[in-house]
């Protein structure tokens, strides 16, 4: 049995037709549409006249309103509140905020020193926590090449204030 030749279907054919009527018919109006814009009255004169030199120099009187304010000094930051975004940054992830220990970042089985207590408090200098925080010990990391020296003197005085 023979095989009738494949069509393309009707519908498609007349979308073709279609489309290509309402791509005509757009680019007509918008040839003619621009080609309108573009013509101008020539019985109006345009508003257009020669550069001079007087038209871009500098205002005899200085306006006060376009003039900038004198800066503000700004306030120094709040030491304590720099302290203890420095604590949350580089100290609690292991010392938890309160300094008793448990921070999310201790690693297992490490021993913290709970900083809130009096004895711990008295046993140590300022210039040993310095030290430790400098340098490191056991499994604690030196912070000395991140931390500035004024930043562990901070530490130091907010972990004092940790045990009062």
């Amino acid at each position: 049995m023979p095989r009738k030749p494949t069509r393309k279907p009707f519908h498609r054919w007349r979308f073709r037709v279609r489309h290509c009527a309402v791509m005509r018919a757009l680019c007509w109006t918008l040839t003619i549409g621009l080609g309108l814009s573009a013509c101008s009255d020539p019985g109006k004169p345009a508003n257009v006249r020669e550069w001079r030199p007087e038209d871009h120099a500098q205002p005899a009187e200085v306006d006060p309103s376009r003039v900038a304010a004198e800066p503000t000094p700004t306030q120094p930051a709040d030491p304590s509140r720099a302290v203890q975004a420095l604590w949350k940054v580089a100290c609690a992830g292991c010392h938890g905020l309160d300094g008793r220990g448990g921070g999310p970042s201790l690693p297992p089985g490490a021993n913290v020193p709970v900083m809130t207590d009096a004895t711990w408090q008295a046993e140590r200098s300022d210039d040993q926590i310095a030290d430790v925080i400098r340098n490191g010990r056991n499994l604690m990391p030196p912070f000395g090449k991140q931390i500035t020296d004024d930043g562990i003197k901070a530490l130091v005085a907010h972990i004092r204030a940790l045990g009062h």
